[in-house]
């Protein structure tokens, strides 16, 4: 939104102060009244403050921290990185039964759903395996032991928005 306010005028200027006064109180009156919305905007050559709304108030940061979590992922991963979700066994199929221990094993995909999962049984039984004999175990060990994110507090546990980090978590970390 930012760009919008680039004008060829010194930052100085009552002119340049009004037209970013004007344009940001058009776009945070724009969005849902019920949305709390701080802003501060500095100079950046001499910090001088140009614009400010609920600038002294507290805010959880919560979605525009994911900025930063998709930059890093992006960076460290590669734009053609995907997440796998595997079904594995240590065992033979015979006669349509598994004899072994079927795993399913989770990466980490944040987009997985029932729905995927039922696509990963359908597959199974398109291999013609009818039973197993052996356990169904989950492998969720992907990540470190660290099941909190740096600095949520004991309390951060109660809500959806903060459900402890799994590598086979399903419905948007709901399951």
């Amino acid at each position: 939104a930012l760009l919008l306010f680039s004008l060829p005028l010194c930052a100085n200027s009552k002119a340049y102060h009004t037209h970013i006064q004007k344009n940001l109180d058009k776009i945070i009156t724009s969005v849902d009244a019920n949305v709390h919305v701080g802003v501060l905007v500095t100079s950046t050559d001499k910090g001088l403050i140009l614009y400010e709304k609920n600038a002294d108030q507290l805010f959880i940061p919560a979605s525009t921290t994911k900025i930063f979590t998709a930059g890093a992922a992006l960076s460290q991963l590669g734009p053609e990185y995907t997440f796998e979700t595997r079904l594995l066994t240590d065992g033979k199929i015979k006669r349509k039964i598994l004899e072994g221990n079927l795993y399913i094993q989770g990466s980490g995909d944040p987009s997985l759903t029932l729905q995927d999962l039922e696509a990963l049984v359908l597959q199974l039984r398109l291999s013609q395996v009818t039973e197993i004999e052996g356990d169904l175990v989950i492998d969720n060990f992907a990540f470190d032991e660290f099941a909190k994110g740096p600095g949520w507090m004991w309390d951060d546990f109660n809500g959806k928005s903060f459900c402890q980090m799994n590598a086979l978590s399903v419905n948007h970390n709901l399951i």
